[in-house]
């Protein structure tokens, strides 16, 4: 699905479609080829831009609301795995949603975590790692990132 649909010479209106079409609840028309979806349990709110090569990791929901901007190359992750014993450190499956809120931006390359959100009107700093939950209006950076200031309302 995603190799086609992604593809650079896919037109809009026809991935758009085909994405619905799969199970994505789509709101959006800016979403940028090179993306990968792992399943069809995201919804992305109207008037949000997805950059190029974004990575929806959708094992549990990923809802991201409306007015959104994303970097290239930013990362969406539901799963992970409990730590093991030593002759196993990776352990059973663990999947959490990830949520962001109406208004946020993520430069290039952020990373957010499973089971995290990010509060409405956020700004993420490019190459940050969002290990936890981040308050609105905020402005994170770092890895892992932390709130740096507060921004207007």
């Amino acid at each position: 699905m995603n190799s086609v649909v992604a593809a650079q010479l896919m037109p809009r209106s026809i991935r758009r479609l085909l994405l619905r079409a799969w199970g994505v609840d789509l709101q959006t028309k800016a979403l940028h080829p090179g993306y990968t979806f792992s399943s069809p349990n995201v919804a992305i709110g109207a008037g949000t831009t997805v950059n190029v090569f974004a990575f929806f990791e959708a094992g549990a929901r990923i809802t991201i609301g409306e007015r959104c901007g994303f970097g290239p190359h930013c990362s969406f992750l539901t799963s992970t795995h409990e730590v093991g014993g030593p002759a196993r450190r990776m352990g059973e499956d663990i999947t959490l949603p990830v949520t962001i809120g109406d208004g946020a931006w993520l430069g290039a390359s952020v990373v957010v975590q499973p089971g995290v959100t990010i509060g409405a009107g956020c700004i993420i700093a490019t190459g940050a790692v969002v290990t936890s939950d981040c308050e609105p209006n905020g402005f994170y950076a770092g890895v892992p990132a932390r709130r740096i200031r507060d921004l207007d309302t």
